[in-house]
């Protein structure tokens, strides 16, 4: 099985778990004994229970679900499937680059530093000199290079989260620049804040890398919560290492 499959496979069967459970608990029957097959209403689902079960989904979701689902998908398996096809999961496993040129292409030659120690008077330093920024349609690109200092011991050259979460947050600027018809202009005073709320990050190995690493961002979600206020969910990609990133964005 593929990578994308097995997530979307990952993914529906979380949700069916919930599902099950949830059923099992309301209706007060084994989980064990319920046919995920047949129709909800056929369990013993009625309409106010079924409108019940998506304000609970979303909560275990964290994310808006139609309370017509219920009634366009009628089983179990069925409406585990479809909200499965329609997760971020899924966003996340079919990320690919657009084909087609860049919208806009920013050579900017800035540099991203960051400096910090874990031990008193042991500093690690990372700088990004960013080369090139390329803007296409809810994703962005950067070619850079890297640069690390440590006084630590045995801490190898690598690729620090800190820095590609500084950069995350970059990119994501850059991106809402396009999307809201912003003017990018890094030497000008920012428009908006962008305040990372849930992370999560993949970091099978480390990424040790130093010249012309790309890091990609896809702009995973977006919805407009008032007219200075956004939810974000991006995706980012440095050769192995993944984040995705919940975040509000203020406009200023």
């Amino acid at each position: 099985m593929n990578p994308t499959s097995q997530v979307l496979v990952d993914e529906e069967h979380r949700i069916k778990k919930w599902l099950v459970n949830y059923l099992g608990e309301i209706l007060e029957i084994d989980p064990k004994t319920i046919d995920t097959g047949s129709s909800l209403y056929r369990l013993g689902l009625d309409s106010a229970a079924a409108v019940g079960m998506t304000g609970e989904l979303e909560s275990f979701l964290n994310r808006k679900v139609s309370a017509t689902l219920p009634y366009d998908f009628p089983s179990v398996d069925a409406f585990a499937k479809a909200l499965a096809a329609t997760s971020p999961s899924a966003a996340i496993a079919a990320a690919q680059k657009p084909l087609s040129p860049p919208l806009r292409t920013y050579f900017e030659n800035s540099t991203l530093r960051v400096l910090f120690n874990v031990m008193p008077g042991r500093d690690v330093e990372e700088s990004l000199a960013i080369r090139e920024c390329r803007v296409w349609s809810r994703y962005v690109e950067a070619t850079f290079d890297r640069t690390y200092q440590t006084q630590m011991l045995q801490s190898p050259d690598h690729l620090v989260v800190l820095t590609a979460m500084a950069h995350t947050q970059k990119l994501t600027y850059l991106c809402m620049c396009h999307e809201l018809g912003i003017e990018y202009d890094p030497l000008k005073p920012e428009r908006m804040k962008i305040w990372p709320t849930n992370v999560r990050i993949s970091l099978p190995r480390l990424v040790t890398e130093t010249k012309d690493l790309v890091q990609s961002l896809w702009l995973l979600n977006i919805s407009k919560r008032s007219d200075k206020i956004y939810d974000t969910t991006v995706l980012t990609r440095v050769n192995q290492m993944e984040i995705v990133a919940d975040s509000p964005i203020f406009l200023i």
